[in-house]
């Protein structure tokens, strides 16, 4: 039997039409975001929150990301995918739109668009230092024990140590469930009555699992698992339901043209050296420049720490280091 499903700027659900209220909310000139984690700040976030299809209803005076997780789950995927680059102003970073991103994604359909926001949300991004397992690998979990529960009970969990605001909203955002919301309680957060599995959501759930050919309770557990992810996963599930789906999303490869001197000003307590070095450089050359510079011997491994200019965290480890797949010899400065 043909599939019956489309995908449309509101359909199945409304991620796509939030994600790009969450876009054009950002625009040409930013927003201000936090420092250290990157986030936006309360009052912003209520004014986004406004901008939603289903805007959060909740009654905290100083309303925090897990406050909105719809919010949280599109600005994530927005930051994984790409669409943000990170500049510092102040005391703060300024979120901006990234052209190529923009330029990538208006050249995918409706179908890919969601898709590729899909699989980014149910993996998340393996490059980002986060604190907390993808949606993928609480599926089995959420299937088994959510249905069935009181609203008394929704909410316990929404409070609970399983932070289940973050993956209800998400399969809310998708379509996979439909959330019947409740009124919060007075300087409480979310809150909601009911949670049911909806149509295309037992479609696709059952088209992932099928797609694995594994006989075990604990399907989507072993997905995560998985010591090598399968790139374009859900392409190869969904591309014979939805034969529009045939690009999925990426971000196309920055062109490097910043070679020259760079200039480093490195301390070590209050003893400082100015460093410069060419950019075709790597990092491994950088690395005996700095320890020559303070008379060191090259006899400890080392890593190099920073966040990208895409706020993700990048490292790269000494050559000789262990189960490191970014190390200093293979990426120069201008890079």
């Amino acid at each position: 039997m043909a599939n019956k499903y489309v995908i449309g700027l509101t359909e199945p659900a409304s991620v796509l039409q939030d994600f790009e209220s969450l876009l054009d909310f950002v625009g040409e000139d930013g927003e201000l975001v936090s420092k250290k984690q990157m986030i936006f700040g309360s009052a912003t976030l209520i004014e986004l929150n406004q901008k939603m299809t289903k805007p959060v209803q909740q009654d905290k005076s100083r309303p925090t990301p897990k406050t909105f997780p719809h919010i949280e789950v599109l600005y994530l995927c927005a930051k994984w995918l790409g669409f943000f680059q990170y500049v510092n102003e102040g005391t703060r970073k300024r979120v901006h739109l990234n052209s190529r991103a923009i330029e990538a994604w208006q050249e995918r359909n409706l179908t890919e668009q969601y898709f590729s926001l899909l699989e980014m949300w149910l993996f998340g991004d393996p490059n980002d230092d986060r604190t907390f397992l993808p949606p993928i690998s609480r599926l089995d979990w959420f299937l088994g024990t959510f249905f069935g529960k009181t609203a008394d009970d929704h909410h316990k969990l929404l409070k609970s140590e399983y932070k289940i605001g973050g993956l209800l909203a998400g399969l809310e955002l998708f379509g996979l469930v439909a959330i019947q919301h409740a009124e919060p309680d007075a300087g409480g957060g979310w809150k909601i009555d009911d949670v049911v599995l909806t149509p295309f959501g037992k479609f696709a759930i059952q088209a992932l699992s099928t797609a694995q050919k594994i006989d075990d309770d604990y399907i989507f557990n072993r997905m995560f698992k998985e010591e090598e992810f399968e790139k374009d996963l859900l392409l190869k599930i969904f591309q014979a339901d939805f034969p529009d789906f045939v690009h999925p999303y990426s971000l196309p490869e920055e062109v490097v043209d910043r070679d020259g001197v760079f200039i480093f000003k490195v301390s070590l307590g209050k003893v400082w050296r100015r460093i410069a070095i060419v950019g075709q450089a790597d990092l491994d050359g950088l690395a005996i420049t700095i320890l020559d510079a303070f008379g060191f011997d090259n006899d400890h491994l080392y890593f190099f720490k920073f966040l990208s200019t895409q706020g993700v965290l990048k490292e790269y480890y000494h050559p000789a280091s262990m189960d490191s797949e970014l190390v200093t010899d293979e990426v120069n400065l201008a890079e």
